[in-house]
């Protein structure tokens, strides 16, 4: 986000449990069978570790992007992404996995670049990047070329 905030989302929900469950196990997370539970519940994924238990027990308009701390990725010692990508890369064993970035236009490049180390440190290689299109300035040649196809 703009924020410098990082979100991860998994649209496999099968998937999506079993990354939270290895990330339990790792880490000691105290999640209980009730809390996983929660995971069906959660769209985005945008907490620090520690908070896990807690995130999935808030309601899903609590769980809504713009309102979460987002996943810490200070520096290369505190890079929880590269925690997740690995629990993920652990999950998936082998299945395709389709990695998508996006990113907003207004973020800073640091954030970036810790998002992308986060891949490398796990070994994944080849990912999309998804980017907003930039407007056409009316008034140009462009721009007449666009209104009059969408007017046809």
């Amino acid at each position: 986000s703009k924020e410098g905030k990082v979100f991860l989302a998994f649209d496999d929900k099968i998937k999506r449990k079993e990354v939270v469950k290895d990330l339990n196990t790792r880490f000691g997370l105290q999640l209980n069978n009730a809390d996983i539970e929660m995971v069906d519940k959660a769209e985005v994924f945008g907490t620090p570790l520690a908070a896990m238990k807690s995130f999935l027990n808030l309601d899903k308009e609590a769980k809504a992007g713009d309102k979460l701390p987002g996943i810490p990725m200070i520096d290369s010692t505190n890079n929880q992404l590269r925690d997740w990508l690995a629990s993920a890369v652990s999950v998936y064993k082998g299945d395709k996995m389709n990695l998508l970035v996006k990113g907003d236009g207004m973020s800073k490049y640091p954030v970036f670049k810790n998002v992308i180390d986060a891949f490398k440190k796990n070994d994944l290689m080849k990912f999309n990047i998804i980017t907003n299109q930039e407007g056409v300035d009316p008034g140009t040649e462009l721009y007449k070329q666009k209104t009059s196809k969408k007017e046809g």
